[in-house]
């Protein structure tokens, strides 16, 4: 291309963004935008210092806006000195938003050509192979508006047709290989999964296909999808009703954040407290929409504080995984943020609780493994140990009325809870957790907002302590019958012990599930070791030292 188009094309990119960099111990950082950092890198690549076009004071940028929510546009108006009556706008976008709003474009010897339904034709066919590639379309067109109407303020409606396309632009997603197996995984382990993204409908489409978040009969709400508009409409204004487009009756998997979150939600922030406000219009509609969209498509980071903070509302757990400056504030507001160690910027990864360091998905997986088998040692340890003193209680208190007038010994009572219960602890939690506690699906039993005691868990305590309490009474009624008076106090006090094993292999074993336990011997050596050893250590003192 001529100096002067690329230099028309290095401008258009330079001004119409707010990506900056900055370089630390000889390496170059990128803030901004993933899409205008990629940009900006576009440009460095080819030597070009993309802070001279900003800063050009012949060519001053008058006014920019990085996002219209009603059209997801991207646009900045600079002055020019050779047409002081005009103003130049640039504007970037997706082409489902700007391909029908385009009259001309640049051809060869930078002249302004028509922009027919054969270009038209041709262009969407383009982006459609890109999109099907996983090639991210981005297009940059310009329109010079005279300065009488710029300043009447309606610049969104200036910039709604005769737009005049300067270039399209691929930007590759890489998408990384274990992000299926993970979807996968996460769907198994009963974790809801949406991606919610600033691409447009196409794009999330296809990248949520091939992951296998939907299916292919997928249905998009969406009523400005690019590939099912006519080319004989570009002859004339396109109205909405005259786009066509496709009504199913199953959910909508994929929905456009602009067209669908704004009829429902919105956000606004009150100075008094320094605080945002979320108002929702008609909650059991968005609530409807979010549960049944695993896409959202066209996501500011408003939209995704709204999509976050509707979700907690309801007291569901929420993750959020980016790595940009705009996740930054969905990461601050969900439950746990999770920020990419290696592309993440620092913004986000201060409004993140988890940093993957070395960019590996894997990782969540690996914490959501260790941290259900961290929750369920501590109910087990819960269930063990309350039910297992309440039982000691009862027959402590028992032993000691006037009707029995009995006593266990101080080294016994420090036998049970010293020795006994702390080794018993740890045979519990013994052993690395495994991959099949996935397929435990959370209830509202591990519900954060519920506690770690339950009404379930609490049942359970009560019953394994009355159970145990009940085994040593029998024990204590029927002991003068089988041995000697002098011997009653060993029995009852080996009986306390074979009640807390006993009590041990309940928590460990109906919490794990019989089979889990047969299938995995070999995890759980440590915790039959303990037990052997435990009984064996009984017998020895039973015959030799108590007795």
């Amino acid at each position: 291309i001529s100096e002067e188009m690329f230099e028309f094309f290095c401008e258009s990119i330079a001004v119409n963004s707010i990506a900056f960099t900055a370089e630390k111990n000889n390496d170059i950082k990128y803030f901004g935008n993933n899409i205008e950092c990629c940009l900006i890198k576009y440009l460095l690549s080819l030597h070009v210092n993309y802070q001279k076009y900003r800063n050009n004071i012949q060519r001053p940028v008058i006014a920019s806006s990085p996002y219209i929510s009603e059209s997801v546009f991207s646009y900045t108006v600079i002055k020019m000195e050779d047409k002081w009556e005009y103003v130049r706008v640039y504007i970037r976008s997706t082409p489902d938003k700007l391909l029908a709003k385009i009259s001309s474009f640049i051809s060869p010897g930078n002249k302004l050509s028509d922009f027919d339904t054969v270009m038209f034709d041709k262009m969407k066919i383009k982006c459609q192979v890109m999109e099907e590639n996983f090639i991210h379309p981005v297009m940059i067109c310009y329109k010079d508006i005279l300065i009488s109407q710029y300043e009447k303020g309606d610049i969104a409606n200036l910039i709604a047709s005769e737009l005049n396309l300067i270039c399209l632009i691929g930007i590759k997603d890489e998408i990384k290989k274990e992000v299926k197996d993970i979807v996968s995984t996460m769907k198994t382990a009963g974790i809801g999964v949406k991606m919610i993204t600033g691409q447009d409908v196409n794009s999330s489409k296809l990248i949520a296909k091939s992951i296998e978040l939907i299916s292919d009969e997928s249905n998009v709400h969406d009523t400005t999808i690019m590939r099912f508009i006519d080319s004989e409409s570009i002859a004339t204004p396109v109205k909405k009703k005259e786009i066509s487009y496709k009504k199913k009756k199953k959910s909508n998997d994929i929905i456009d954040a602009n067209e669908e979150l704004k009829k429902y939600a919105s956000i606004s922030f009150n100075q008094s407290t320094n605080m945002f406000t979320l108002t929702i219009l008609n909650r059991k509609k968005f609530n409807k929409t979010i549960d049944k969209s695993a896409v959202i498509s066209n996501a500011s980071s408003k939209d995704k504080f709204i999509i976050v903070s509707a979700l907690r509302k309801r007291n569901i757990s929420v993750a959020v995984i980016g790595d940009g400056i705009s996740d930054s504030i969905p990461m601050k507001a969900a439950n746990i943020g999770v920020s990419m160690g290696k592309n993440s910027n620092d913004i986000s990864k201060d409004s993140s609780k988890i940093i993957l360091v070395d960019n590996n998905l894997n990782g969540l997986v690996d914490a959501i493994i260790y941290g259900r088998n961290i929750y369920d040692n501590i109910r087990k340890f819960f269930q063990f140990q309350i039910s297992s003193m309440l039982s000691i209680v009862f027959v402590l208190v028992m032993l000691s009325s006037p009707l029995y007038g009995m006593k266990m010994y101080h080294s016994q009572i420090l036998y049970v809870n010293l020795i006994v219960d702390i080794v018993e602890t740890i045979a519990i939690v013994w052993g690395e957790p495994a991959k099949e506690i996935l397929l435990s699906k959370p209830s509202e039993e591990y519900s954060i907002h519920k506690g770690i005691i339950g009404r379930n868990l609490f049942t359970k305590i009560i019953i394994e302590a009355f159970l145990q309490f009940i085994v040593i009474f029998v024990i204590i009624e029927i002991s003068p019958f089988i041995v000697s008076i002098y011997d009653i106090d060993s029995i009852i006090f080996n009986a306390i012990v074979y009640s807390i094993v006993f009590n041990s292999m309940i928590a460990k074993i109906y919490n794990d599930g019989f089979v889990y336990f047969i299938t995995h011997l070999k995890s759980n050596i440590g915790y039959l070791t303990i037990q052997f050893l435990i009984l064996l250590s009984q017998c020895f003192l039973f015959l030799f030292m108590f007795s």
